[in-house]
């Protein structure tokens, strides 16, 4: 089932150490609501020992890094969505990478075997940095550590030597904000292989480097010395800084020195460190427990019916004792692709069951998680573990995102459940189906079937139409047009990539100009990490001694099955999700790499993923990115069409779903206490009853489905009819590795996102309706050019790049809004998007057409 909504997750990781960036987007399909969900958390990568300087405070220098994950869950997974890995409670300012910037001849990196030094570029021929060597020796990485910890030994010991008198910005700052580059650019390659590789002497030897070089530590007398110093320069000097973004950040550094984290007592930093360990543990567990998930769900063919071949015929098979079965792992997505269409219910219930019980473990970590930031919360003088984190977001407080998914929750509440109803309908006119109420082990599959009976389509069947080399080249075109830049794939022995079927670009602007390293990690494999995101390889930044630009590099990883032909459709809307983020950080022109793109607030970083992926569903783009694998021709239009029109299907009940999420993790980390014998003014009367009498671990499974049920009236029901609670939450990553009381984000910069798309690139809605119902009931043999607006043209995308991703994160990000639009950000086009009238609130009215129940799009 499609309804792709985008996804993606910032991942705060704690680790002692400063920033290393990965983004986790779009997470798979997932059955119901409380369904079990395929993890999507990348790994904790990080970059460095120290924090963004040295600090007169404990607390400070062992602050962890920013991540990025990729969030909500698709549209068509009616399960909890999941991303990130462990989350890190520290302020934002000493989470961030430490910034690369100018460092004295005497400390520069010395080229060596490992590391070559830049060349002179040829224009789309000889980049002038070379990508890092991923197929080195495991036994090299420990020799680069050893390079970068000898020269960092060398830098501390010549910052002891400046007093208050003597410092500078180029014998005190300087050197510091440099170290991060050992971190963000040189090693972090290093830290990424372990989380990329199968190979466990690869992985291994990755982690090993990794712990030594981040249990190196300045000398305690040392640091302090070193922190005093820096901190009286920056809060004497920082105001007559004249470059913007350099002032910036030692603003940010004024600020963090006066945060509560760095006024706690010798006692309470203590109690400090340990929460804040406790709480990366315990998210490393959860997320740990379902990245090497090995359960098997073997099933016959017989009890396949209605699955499309193509889902599983490249799964392992077994002779059983009536023929073959097939084996359905749980580590991508692949079991809820199959759960859309099982036909047999009794099969539907028992995979969807056997999903949701994975890591059926982890909901006791995440109420002693949740317990924890309780504590850290209290320890810093915050109401709420939500109040400490939403301080940094736009949002700004917990009022303000309550009001916001409430007024959502509202507003769809009513619509949602006519989808709901109306998937109840589809099940009464089954003559196939079981004799029992509509419940949630019939949600997804009459998702399905509604996409069916309203527009004549099969998803599954939609794939012949996006073959994978073809697929991929036509989307990079598309991008290279709206970002003038050019793809140049790297082939034969100059590919050193963790794994053959990686491909690996060199990105340069159209004039000829170096862009960075961008790598497309396709395919799920056994023993990597399972999710769909993008990540930071290596950090850019200037030199500004120097003015020598180290060059981004970023990878895109999604979870296609292996020795599939062809892409899904819903996979073309993850693609064009993932390259979104990586645009923005690779396009990023900052001079420190504290404001890489993905040091953005949580709630404003999606708004790049989810603006390109807005490109997915014109028909316009379709056109060009489609082509049957047989007669090598276009998605013939009338398939396009109602593709758009599926996508409207159940659209109230897929926005609603989001808020449920939202509202679930906003609760747990501002009023919901597991470990309280008190039970939540937000419970039901059922619950609250039970509430003293269950363990942590059955509190928040509880209150979990009790939720679900108050918001959407859904229940699982087993073959007597009797209420199952399913703990679907267990794979419910966001709320334990990083997007903890921020999951609301996808919704708030959805807002944006849609305003930037429909402003600057989309065709006028108008005449793309106008083309769905010309189309719609067409018989496909000629092609109708779709209406293009301006969604290959150079300027617009030139006016995006230049007025908002080339800021980075060194501009606020309503300003970098206000800069594009010339305005505030309208709900209008939003609001539209969702078929919600934006003046009235009221669901806008549907067009009908001539032929099967469709519907035109409500943007």
């Amino acid at each position: 089932m499609l309804h792709t909504l985008s996804t993606c997750t910032l991942v705060a990781a704690a680790v002692a150490a400063a920033a290393v960036t990965s983004v986790d987007s779009k997470s798979p399909s997932t059955p119901a609501l409380s369904a079990g969900v395929t993890p999507t958390s990348p790994a904790a990568l990080s970059s460095r020992p120290a924090a963004s300087l040295h600090s007169s405070a404990s607390v400070l220098a062992s602050s962890g890094p920013i991540s990025h994950a990729t969030g909500p869950t698709s549209s068509a997974d009616a399960g909890a969505a999941a991303s990130g890995k462990p989350s890190q409670p520290a302020s934002k300012a000493s989470l961030t990478a430490s910034p690369s910037s100018t460092l004295r001849t005497s400390h520069t990196i010395p080229p060596n075997a490992l590391y070559q030094p830049a060349v002179s570029a040829v224009p789309f021929k000889v980049p002038p940095q070379p990508a890092f060597d991923y197929t080195m020796a495991p036994e090299k990485y420990d020799e680069l550590v050893t390079i970068a910890l000898e020269q960092l030994k060398a830098i501390d010991e010549s910052l002891g030597d400046i007093s208050d008198e003597t410092a500078t910005w180029d014998n005190i700052i300087a050197p510091q904000l440099e170290e991060g580059v050992f971190g963000d650019f040189y090693l972090q390659p290093v830290w990424a292989i372990g989380y990329l590789s199968a190979d466990k002497k690869v992985t291994d030897a990755s982690k090993a480097a990794y712990d030594r070089y981040f249990n190196y530590s300045t000398e305690p007398e040392l640091n302090k010395r070193i922190g005093d110093v820096s901190k009286k320069y920056i809060e004497g000097k920082h105001a007559d800084v004249k470059d913007d973004e350099i002032k910036l950040y030692l603003e940010s550094m004024v600020k963090t020195y006066a945060s509560p984290e760095n006024s706690l007592s010798d006692a309470d930093s203590e109690q400090y460190g340990e929460l804040s360990s406790n709480i990366t543990e315990l998210g490393n567990k959860f997320v740990e427990c379902l990245d090497n998930d090995q359960t098997i769900y073997w099933i016959s063919k017989a009890d396949l019916e209605g699955v499309p071949e193509t889902l599983y015929a490249n799964l392992q098979t077994r002779q059983g004792p009536n023929g073959v079965e097939y084996g359905i792992g749980f580590l991508d997505d692949t079991s809820n692709r199959i759960e859309t269409f099982l036909k047999k219910i009794e099969v539907r219930r028992d995979l969807i069951t056997v999903d949701t019980n994975v890591c059926n473990g982890n909901p006791e970590l995440e109420a002693e998680q949740t317990a924890d930031k309780r504590a850290l919360a209290k320890l810093l003088k915050y109401d709420t573990y939500a109040d400490y984190v939403l301080k940094d977001e736009t949002a700004g407080n917990l009022t303000t995102v309550m009001n916001f998914l409430t007024k959502l929750r509202a507003a769809l509440t009513p619509f949602s459940h006519n989808d709901l109803d109306g998937l109840a309908k589809l099940k009464a006119a089954d003559k196939d189906a079981d004799k029992l109420p509509f419940n949630g082990f019939d949600l997804q599959y009459y998702m399905q079937v509604n996409d069916n009976v309203t527009q004549q389509i099969n998803i599954e069947s939609l794939s012949q139409y996006f073959p994978i080399d073809y697929t991929i080249s036509a989307v990079l075109q598309v991008v290279e047009d709206v970002f003038s830049i050019k793809y140049v794939e790297v082939a034969g022995d100059d590919k050193k990539v963790w794994d053959p079927l990686v491909r690996q670009y060199a990105v340069w602007h159209v004039n000829g100009s170096f862009v960075g390293w961008f790598y497309l990690d396709l395919f799920a494999r056994t023993g990597a990490a399972s999710n769909e995101e993008t990540s930071s390889l290596q950090i850019p930044s200037t030199n500004l001694t120097s003015g020598e630009r180290r060059y981004g590099s970023v990878l895109v990883k999604m979870l296609v099955q292996p020795g599939r032909p062809t892409l899904q459709i819903n996979d073309l809307s993850t693609l064009f999700h993932e390259i979104g983020h990586s645009i923005a950080f690779l396009l990023n022109e900052c001079k420190l790499s504290y404001f890489d793109s993905f040091s953005l607030s949580r709630d404003s970083v999606e708004m790049p993923s989810q603006m390109l992926e807005s490109f997915a569903d014109q028909p316009a783009v379709i056109q060009r990115v489609s082509k049957d694998n047989t007669t090598g021709k276009p998605m013939p239009d009338d398939l396009i069409a109602h593709y758009i029109l599926s996508l409207h299907n159940d659209k109230a009940y897929l926005e609603l779903r989001q808020v449920y999420l939202g509202l679930y993790d906003q609760l747990i980390h501002s009023t919901v206490d597991f470990m309280s014998q008190t039970a939540p003014k937000e419970a039901s009367q059922e619950l609250a009853a039970e509430w003293p009498s269950l363990n942590a671990s059955a509190r928040v499974v509880d209150f979990w489905n009790d939720l679900r049920k108050t918001m959407f009236n859904l229940t699982f029901l087993d073959e007597n009819g009797k209420m199952v609670e399913l703990p679907g939450v267990s794979a419910f990553q966001h709320p334990v590795s990083g997007y903890d009381a921020a999951y609301y984000s996808y919704q708030w910069s959805r807002v944006a996102s849609k305003d930037i798309f429909y402003s600057l690139f989309a065709p006028k809605q108008e005449e793309v309706d106008a083309w769905i119902t010309r189309n719609v009931n067409s018989d496909g043999s000629k092609q109708d050019p779709a209406p293009v607006g301006k969604l290959f043209d150079a300027s617009a995308g030139q006016v995006y790049v230049k007025r908002l991703l080339s800021k980075g994160a060194s501009i606020p990000f309503p300003t970098l809004i206000q800069n594009v639009l010339g305005r505030e950000i309208s709900e209008k086009p939003y609001l539209e998007s969702i078929g919600l009238n934006s003046t009235t609130g009221i669901r806008r009215r549907t067009l009908a057409l001539s032929g099967p129940a469709a519907r035109v799009p409500l943007h």
